[in-house]
């Protein structure tokens, strides 16, 4: 979450709207907890970045309702150190989750 939240405040991103289904982590980011010692730097990083934008908007969500994340971020685990770019458009599996996620269809979680 980090790095994109780097990502975005680097490219001018200014209105950012953030998911996320780590209860904790959400609750933190949102003032509603004290942080956790272990996430505490992250959570510091996380809120510098957020000074930068005009309006933020952050949630949790459940995982399974959240498949186009959680598939993004399963491919990015091993391509850690490297730019993702899709010149046209996404892979057809995300295209696949992005469709049945518009229309409300669940679908079987696959690794990636």
């Amino acid at each position: 979450m980090r790095d994109g939240i780097k990502a975005a405040a680097k490219v001018g991103i200014k209105h950012l709207l953030i998911e996320g289904d780590n209860a904790t982590v959400i609750q933190a980011l949102r003032g509603e907890i004290s942080t956790p010692w272990t996430i505490a730097a992250i959570n510091k990083d996380v809120n510098k970045f957020l000074t930068t934008m005009t309006s933020v908007s952050i949630s949790h969500v459940y995982s399974k309702a959240n498949m186009i994340a959680d598939w993004l971020s399963k491919i990015g685990q091993p391509i850690f150190n490297s730019e993702v770019s899709w010149e046209t458009s996404p892979p057809q599996e995300l295209r696949d989750i992005k469709v049945a996620d518009s229309i409300g269809r669940a679908l079987v979680r696959k690794d990636v």
